[in-house]
């Protein structure tokens, strides 16, 4: 369907991240046959690093309004987890000949992440997210001059990391991605699943 990434969809709650990394150059060995220029690697938080409730929102003329609502909190003695939801609406962008641009853009984003250490060489995290979107951009070729597109999808994440009494490490993770855009140029869905499993010797 598409060959890249589809930047309009990927957000998450930034207060949860970690840290950023930016791989320059090809990577396609390390990590899979779309990382040709380089990799973008979103590093987030543990959840027993993010307890308690964090609540952000503000707005102006042209980010008419967004906001964000994260709380975490302790399943048991072992197991944390935290859950938000986020949203935003933006409005249309002017052109320079006074013109309105015809391509707001609103999101509305939740997901959750669980973290459980069973024992002290495994953990074991379930991470998801589930989105909705509706966006508009500005086609010269269209009989309207727009081009509303109503996106929606979600992912899920379990990973399992144990470390054996040698010191080797035991990795193994499961991912799954959905996604659905209804729109004049893209009308179809993309369905994405993953399976990994390696080993790291000491």
């Amino acid at each position: 369907m598409f060959g890249g990434v589809f930047w309009d969809q990927q957000d998450t709650a930034m207060d949860d991240s970690e840290r950023i990394e930016v791989v320059r150059g090809p990577g396609g060995t390390s990590w899979g046959a779309n990382a040709v220029n380089g990799v973008i690697n979103i590093i987030t938080k543990p959840a027993e690093d993010t307890q308690g409730t964090l609540v952000k929102a503000g707005g102006s003329t042209f980010e008419q309004g967004f906001g964000m609502i994260r709380h975490g909190g302790k399943i048991n003695e072992h197991s944390c987890y935290r859950a938000y939801i986020k949203t935003f609406h933006r409005d249309e962008t002017m052109m320079l000949n006074g013109v309105e641009g015809g391509d707001d853009f609103s999101q509305l984003r939740g997901g959750f992440r669980i973290d459980s250490l069973p024992t002290d060489q495994t953990r074991i995290t379930l991470q998801g997210a589930a989105w909705g979107q509706d966006a508009d951009q500005s086609l010269v070729a269209s009989p309207t001059g727009s081009d509303p597109t109503t996106s929606f999808g979600g992912h899920f994440i379990a990973k399992v990391h144990h470390v054996v009494d040698d010191g080797s490490e035991l990795n193994f993770q499961s991912y799954y991605d959905g996604s659905r855009m209804d729109g004049t140029q893209i009308d179809g869905g993309l369905h994405q699943f993953d399976i990994d499993g390696h080993t790291a010797v000491s």
